[in-house]
């Protein structure tokens, strides 16, 4: 007998629901003369995973500038440093940030660990060259309404035989899918351009005048699983650093079903998200994954 205890398997397990794109740009470098890059920067802000807020900060050269309000990446000094060595000093300064960075000669390719949007960063007189891969966008999705639906499927093909007629003899696992249910209720212009227009629709933006979302022929025939982003649910009764009840879905695109008009109900707008293969994360969980998906997941 047990006096005073609970069943802890049981629980009500509403979520915050977060999706959008991790952003990422490239720089390409150039040589040092002389001390050349001393005392130049440029801005790199990234997103930190507990409450997706924007950290804003700078990679400098040799003499730190100390911006105010923002987190120094020291790369050193690089007196007469080819391009390359400059990129790879890069590298070095973002050794203990929470980014990915990938190096090939003087460009470097630096994306941020988690989703959302940032601020526009700038050069500091550094003379590089920057190119925005993947603007990061999204963040949380705000209030939901009847609860979200994860439904999971494997798929599998059964083997029989002309001897033994319709008895299953084996089957062979060919796959999974995975989809997510919700309704949003916070449906405002901001949300209808994310959910609705970063994949399967788009926003187009007048000369002088206000953004319209939508549905066209832009998208066509592009890949659905490159268009969109991550999806991650966090239990409410979890305290937002503790990412242990996660469920992540590294690509996921979201496919907006319909929207209520109505004068005495909520107005909800109803979305499936759909899971994709994420070839860069480990293939036992480059569907989904139940956990701390903070960690390195390759």
């Amino acid at each position: 007998m047990a006096l005073c205890s609970t069943t802890n398997s049981i629980k009500l397990e509403a979520v915050k629901a977060f999706w959008g794109i991790k952003h990422c740009r490239s720089v390409t470098t150039v040589a040092d003369v002389a001390d050349s890059l001393d005392g130049t920067y440029f801005e790199l802000n990234v997103i930190e995973p507990v409450s997706f807020a924007e950290v804003k900060g700078y990679v400098y050269f040799g003499t730190d500038p100390v911006l105010a309000g923002k987190t120094a990446y020291n790369a050193g000094t690089v007196t007469n440093f080819t391009a390359n060595q400059v990129a790879s000093a890069i590298e070095s300064a973002l050794a203990s940030v929470d980014v990915k960075v990938e190096v090939v000669g003087n460009k470097v390719e630096i994306q941020n660990k988690y989703l959302g949007q940032i601020t526009a960063e700038v050069d500091g007189g550094s003379g590089f060259t920057f190119a925005i891969e993947k603007a990061g966008i999204g963040g949380e999705l705000g209030k939901t309404s009847g609860g979200s639906t994860l439904s999971m499927e494997a798929q599998g093909v059964e083997y029989k035989s002309d001897q033994t007629g319709e008895i299953v003899l084996g089957e062979s696992y060919i796959g999974s899918s995975a989809t997510i249910e919700m309704a949003l209720i916070e449906v405002d212009k901001e949300k209808l351009e994310l959910i609705v227009g970063q994949v399967t629709g788009d926003v187009h933006t007048p000369i002088g005048g206000t953004s319209l979302v939508g549905y066209g022929e832009s998208k066509l025939y592009q890949l659905m699983s490159e268009l969109g982003g991550t999806l991650i649910l966090h239990p409410i009764r979890l305290l937002d650093s503790d990412k242990s009840g996660d469920y992540i879905f590294h690509k996921c695109a979201p496919m907006p079903q319909d929207i209520n008009f109505s004068g005495t109900e909520v107005q909800t707008l109803n979305v499936t998200f759909k899971a994709y293969l994420d070839s860069g994360v480990n293939k036992k969980i480059n569907l989904f994954a139940i956990g701390d998906w903070t960690q390195d997941l390759e």
